[in-house]
């Protein structure tokens, strides 16, 4: 089963191993070895070394040879870049930070997928506000029911009313 709870078609078991591969990359940040990877992902080394070379061939991985670790490679970054477009989500990204500046708030734009929620962009306050302080694009939460308006504390002016909720909420 995925993340939705849906069982996966038939016949799909290597595209499956290999997103599970770009996901752990993604996931973990940094690089890691086959072996890593294999023990993770509980697959034998010899699928690990196919699947893995697979996605080097269009340099969605990239071998360090200096560590002989793998990392998220340069076919990755243009796929994300790829879906942000499509998304809208550069044209947010300018608006997210005007909101944030103004309210010294973090603000988050995330999206339902199934019942969990995922930050894809975020513009961190400074210091990191109580509420959502961990979340940072990428990772899924729960999705809870969403919570109330509240004032925000940190009003620059007494006129201006300033309004949030906590990030992790998703919309019904």
């Amino acid at each position: 089963m995925n993340h939705t709870g849906a069982q996966p078609p038939a016949g799909t078991q290597a595209i499956r191993r290999a997103l599970a591969v770009l996901r752990l990359l993604r996931d973990e940040g940094g690089e890691l070895s086959l072996s890593v990877i294999a023990r993770r992902l509980d697959l034998t080394p010899g699928t690990t070394h196919r699947v893995v070379g697979a996605l080097s061939v269009d340099g969605l991985v990239t071998h360090n040879p200096h560590t002989d670790c793998y990392h998220l490679g340069p076919g990755a970054i243009l796929l994300g870049q790829a879906a942000q477009r499509v998304h809208g989500l550069e044209r947010a990204l300018p608006v997210i930070r005007q909101v944030n500046e103004e309210t010294e708030e973090s603000v988050n734009i995330a999206i339902r997928d199934g019942r969990e929620s995922v930050v894809l962009l975020r513009a961190q306050s400074s210091p990191p506000s109580r509420c959502g302080s961990n979340s940072t694009p990428g990772p899924r939460s729960p999705c809870t029911p969403p919570l109330p308006a509240r004032r925000s504390s940190r009003t620059r002016s007494t006129s201006r009313r300033t309004w949030r909720a906590c990030p992790s909420s998703c919309p019904r």
